[in-house]
């Protein structure tokens, strides 16, 4: 997954503006990780700790669903072409 995001930014940002999208991505995704990590932290003070595995169990399942119910509504893109060598966009 992030062979292909970091792939998918290459192709789509400007190559003067590679550095500062990558920069801005791996901000945010580390943050949200670190978030995610201090949140699981104070649940398991607050919570049991036995009910978290449930309940992360029925997170996981709910955002399996809305995938799944919005499978059809997607529309496919077309991929992204790739520049000629030598050729700057």
């Amino acid at each position: 997954m992030t062979v292909g995001s970091c792939t998918a930014l290459q192709l789509a940002a400007p190559a003067h503006l590679q550095g500062r999208v990558c920069s801005a991505t791996a901000t945010v995704l580390f943050m949200l990780q670190s978030f995610s990590i201090g949140l699981g932290a104070a649940a398991g003070e607050v919570v049991d700790y036995r009910l978290l595995p449930g309940a992360m169990a029925a997170v996981l399942a709910c955002s399996a669903l809305c995938l799944v119910s919005c499978r059809e509504e997607r529309a496919v893109s077309a991929p992204l072409e790739m520049a000629a060598p030598g050729e700057v966009g």
